[in-house]
């Protein structure tokens, strides 16, 4: 069996990538020799960068900040 762990962060406890984790374990310890997927998810609600970090740790990806502007990012 293939199961997706794809988790929202739960404002000020846990980040999506720590929810989608607890729910691997949760699920392989019901149903072991599964594997399981963590794709953390933000919903654009933070303003704080949620959604941007959510996609770096998820699809293992660099950030990176230019402006056009010549601004320091």
């Amino acid at each position: 069996m293939h199961i997706i762990a794809a988790a929202d962060s739960f404002k000020g406890t846990l980040s999506s990538l720590e929810a989608g984790t607890i729910i691997k374990e949760a699920a392989l310890s019901v149903y072991p020799g599964s594997s399981v997927e963590v794709l953390p998810l933000a919903d654009g609600g933070r303003r704080d960068g949620g959604s941007g970090a959510s996609l770096h740790s998820g699809r293992k990806g660099i950030s990176f900040c230019k402006r056009s502007s010549g601004q320091s990012c």
